[in-house]
């Protein structure tokens, strides 16, 4: 094994995960057939939501351990996985929000985690229980996870992969707590509940020795952001850790906290420009992970050559479905579905999303056999133009990153009397101007030019400046697209 495929540090826990395996990406593909086959075992068993599902969750299970068996290619079984799930029913969030304990399959006196998804306006809240292997779980995917930002700069000749596997847990977690010394976390999420992000990253940072401080999202009142952006510097982390909307907004409007050596983006869809905005302005690394409170909070993330996040292969299934329910190919946009394959207290199968994304095609640098799936945001946040054509927040997002002076925005879509796009646009402190005077006309026809050469020309487009402390869509809340329809 080449020390280039250490550099994805989850290829550790994968390694540990199959014990020994000489090809790893053969070897997690029968072991994620016999783990699927375990889960739709324990959903027709325990779980009374799957339990009218018998038959075919039987019938799956078969054949995954009769394939298991055979298997001679990754690429084979990905093929012959994909027309097993074709078999299995898909889960809703309505099921799940409707009756939460009916997907319970292990005993209420099991759960150790509780945590409820509020969705907002894309769908109902849901209520998602965890057993402690369910937050071990999690926990062990943060701790090798972060290595990749923790260990981004360390020189580490003697973490030779081969000798690092021959040590104890003991001497690994001496070794690594040595080569993070002095790195540190700041979480801009939420905090130390129990079950929540900030509890479970702080404890597994605690692993390495890595301390983790959890100060919370960026306030939504603009008058707070001067004195919370100090507190940030202060902290003097060497990695943070946050929202992809609020991160863009400080990373125009303040410098680069004292310290900082990259950054972690999560919880939205994080287009390329966003990212290179992050990078250029603060001069640092930026990772770009994905996950769902449903599947334990951590899902995919990037390695340290940041071409694309890793799903977390040991412990979900993922489809990309077109309108048809068919498998897509890498490259092609479709409905991302899930399949939980280690979690004991709520098993899901086939878990409509909500979110979009696509298989990256080219294999990473890194070498780890997890694949990458670039995401790209929320099903619901597209508009269909008169023209047939889809306009996605993440295209909004990708042209407004792109602006120079932008820190934030939010966007509403109007259907009648005429279709309409109405971009209201947070500007730097130093690119303000004042509501109502000639320069802001100027400066709004720009930029509606600009934002046609990367939209098109067919939607009509009003472009709203805003002051710092005035803006449409606070820094402190998630960027918008509404319709009115």
């Amino acid at each position: 094994m080449s020390r280039a495929l250490f550099r994805n540090y989850q290829t550790l826990l994968l390694k540990r995960t199959l014990l020994g395996e000489e090809d790893l990406a053969l070897g997690l593909t029968k072991w994620r057939f016999r783990a699927l086959a375990a889960t739709l075992e324990r959903a027709e068993r325990d779980s009374f939501h799957y339990r009218r599902h018998v038959r075919a969750l039987a019938e799956a299970g078969s054949a995954l351990l009769k394939e298991a068996e055979h298997l001679e290619s990754a690429a084979d079984g990905e093929e012959k996985l994909a027309d097993i799930l074709e078999g299995l029913p898909f889960t809703s969030p309505e099921e799940l929000a409707e009756n939460p304990t009916h997907f319970l399959a292990v005993p209420h006196q099991e759960v150790e985690g509780l945590v409820t998804v509020s969705s907002g306006s894309q769908g109902p809240a849901k209520r998602v229980f965890s057993s402690r292997a369910d937050l071990e779980n999690v926990k062990s995917f943060f701790q090798y996870g972060m290595l990749n930002l923790c260990l981004a700069e360390a020189d580490e000749p003697e973490l030779d992969p081969l000798a690092l596997f021959s040590l104890s847990s003991a001497e690994e977690k001496k070794l690594i707590a040595a080569k993070t010394s002095g790195q540190k976390v700041s979480l801009l999420m939420s905090g130390s509940r129990p079950g929540s992000v900030g509890a479970l990253l702080t404890e597994a940072l605690a692993r390495w020795s890595i301390p983790c401080e959890t100060p919370g999202f960026l306030p939504a009142d603009p008058s707070e952001h001067d004195a919370f952006v100090q507190k940030t510097s202060e902290a003097r982390a060497t990695s943070i850790v946050g929202l992809p909307s609020q991160l863009w907004h400080m990373a125009r409007s303040y410098p680069r906290p004292e310290g900082l050596r990259n950054v972690l983006l999560s919880g939205e869809s994080a287009p390329k420009a966003l990212v290179r905005a992050i990078e250029q302005e603060w001069n640092v690394d930026v990772y770009v992970h994905f996950g769902l409170t449903e599947f334990g909070l951590g899902g995919a993330v990037e390695c340290q050559a940041r071409q694309g996040p890793h799903l977390r292969e040991t412990d979900i299934v993922a489809e990309i479905l077109d309108e048809n329910g068919s498998a897509l190919p890498p490259g092609q946009i479709g409905d991302i579905v899930l399949t939980s394959l280690s979690r004991e207290a709520m098993p899901l199968i086939r878990y409509r999303t909500g979110d979009e994304g696509m298989w990256l095609e080219e294999p990473c640098p890194c070498g780890c056999p997890f694949r990458r799936l670039a995401v790209i945001g929320r099903k619901k946040d597209k508009i269909v133009l008169p023209s047939g054509r889809s306009l996605t927040f993440y295209d909004l997002a990708e042209a407004m990153a792109g602006q120079a002076e932008v820190t934030g925005f939010s966007a509403a879509y109007a259907s009648r009397p005429k279709p309409e796009l109405t971009i209201a646009a947070h500007l730097k402190k130093d690119a303000a101007v004042s509501a109502g005077n000639l320069r802001e006309a100027e400066e709004e026809a720009k930029m509606m030019k600009r934002l046609k050469t990367s939209l098109g020309d067919e939607l009509p487009l009003r472009i709203i400046l805003s002051t710092p402390t005035a803006g449409p869509a606070p820094a402190g809340a998630k960027p918008v697209l509404t319709r009115t329809d």
